[in-house]
């Protein structure tokens, strides 16, 4: 074998040795990433030691982000079956939340079980709590009550202006805990009371939380946006308004872009208001209030039910297709349905 081929295996043989060993450090530094998120979790509350609904021990390892807690893995299977508009479940042990500073600032600080059993459990007889070794089917019924029903949550709000005044409210005290407990108690889906607030107020609900952030290593955490976010509130989308030469930017600052832009691909996006900013620099939100003279215009009924369209998880804008097309369109696909219009419900 020559000097040249002798060279050429041994820099491959130590690029092959090399690439082995990066990729057992990342497997061992992933390990103990996960191991400090697990250990952040149980270190918040001693109640984040046990199952949020059977006080099990074994496997408590999954957590709903957008309950905030943290469960065994038979009722985090359940918690599955409900849908993720019910809870959305995620592993401690098997997923990486380190792209997503926010919902790992969330998990890492927020998750707390005696909080959700405080509010979803406020009415619950302790005897008909159930236990480790509860069958698959009380466990089924037991979490459906407790989370799809809210069988147990007390005060009970039905009013749509009642629960955006609560939310509101929470936001502007930058409390996560207040947020759970308005979004618990109210009868009405946060993609509702998104689009009362957008329609009663110059920004939008999203834009409205962006300015409610905490600073953590010289950077703007939007952790208040976030929670909201997982628990379907309405995402505005600026797309053509960024990198666009003579474009309108947000009068915001990097960081609010940035977290803005990735969140489109996250979460998909609603119409935006029209000329909505945003105005994070300042926290100064007291004189907000509810009132009609801050009202938009109403969508115009003619075609505000034509103009967009759901197909599957999409969705796509009919507003240059002529009616009479557009309907015969809808008519047709049955996957094909339009968004109710909460002005006119």
């Amino acid at each position: 074998m020559s000097s040249g081929s002798r060279q050429e295996t041994h820099s491959a043989g130590r690029l092959h040795r090399d690439n082995a060993r990066k990729k057992h450090f990342n497997e061992i530094n992933f390990d103990k990433v996960n191991s400090r998120v697990l250990d952040a979790v149980q270190g918040i509350s001693k109640a984040n030691a046990r199952c949020c609904d059977c006080n099990g021990t074994e496997n408590v390892e999954w957590v709903s982000t957008n309950l905030l807690c943290v469960l065994c893995i038979k009722c985090s299977g359940v918690h599955r079956s409900m849908g993720s508009h019910i809870s959305k479940i995620r592993s401690l042990t098997l997923d990486s939340f380190h792209s997503n500073a926010e919902l790992l600032y969330l998990i890492e600080n927020k998750i707390n079980n005696e909080t959700v059993n405080n509010i979803y459990e406020a009415q619950l007889s302790p005897r008909y709590k159930i236990t480790p070794q509860a069958v698959d089917w009380q466990r089924l019924n037991f979490i459906t009550n407790k989370y799809k029903l809210k069988k147990y949550v007390g005060g009970k709000c039905d009013s749509l202006q009642e629960s955006l005044k609560q939310i509101v409210k929470a936001i502007q005290l930058n409390s996560i805990q207040l947020l759970q407990i308005a979004l618990a108690q109210s009868d009405v889906s946060l993609k509702k009371i998104s689009v009362e607030f957008n329609a009663t107020m110059a920004d939008s609900l999203f834009q409205f939380t962006l300015k409610h952030n905490e600073v953590v290593g010289g950077k703007h955490l939007f952790f208040i946006t976030e929670y909201l976010l997982i628990n379907d509130m309405n995402l505005d989308s600026k797309r053509d308004n960024f990198g666009r030469k003579g474009a309108v930017t947000p009068t915001t600052n990097k960081d609010a872009v940035v977290y803005w832009k990735s969140k489109w691909d996250t979460f998909g996006f609603e119409e935006p208001a029209p000329g909505a900013t945003i105005e994070v620099t300042s926290q100064d939100d007291s004189a907000l209030q509810l009132s009609t003279q801050d009202k938009k215009p109403p969508p115009n009924k003619s075609n505000s039910l034509s103009r967009k369209i759901v197909f599957g998880k999409k969705r796509w804008s009919l507003g240059y297709i002529p009616q009479k097309s557009q309907s015969l369109l809808l008519g047709r696909n049955k996957s094909m349905k339009p968004i109710k219009d909460e002005h006119n419900s």
